[in-house]
């Protein structure tokens, strides 16, 4: 829970590079109840095993990522988008918490 303190402000300021990312496309849908259903999920994926880094990247893409990312023309994940805002939690991660 020590990373969804350090995450949520980061996440929900205006200047920060995920809602940079997400306004430019006209959708941002990142909210608080989003942060708090994704922060339970990866206390739930880390419980059962898996490394903390990897909890935070796959709970993210079955959460609140698809919404902020957006779709292509053909109904797709914009990967281009996900990868991107993937960039931006394993750095905020990494800065943050050292990679421990």
């Amino acid at each position: 829970m020590v990373w969804l303190a350090i995450t949520v402000p980061v996440f929900l300021r205006k200047d920060s590079p995920v809602f940079g990312l997400a306004s430019k496309r006209g959708k941002f849908e990142l909210d608080t109840a989003s942060l708090l259903v994704w922060a339970s999920e990866v206390k739930a994926e880390v419980k059962g095993g898996m490394n903390r880094k990897q909890a935070l990247l796959y709970t993210a893409r079955i959460t609140w990522l698809p919404r902020v990312a957006g779709r292509d023309h053909r109904g797709l994940l914009n990967e281009g988008t996900a990868l991107g805002l993937e960039d931006v939690i394993t750095d905020l991660y990494d800065s943050h918490l050292g990679g421990a």
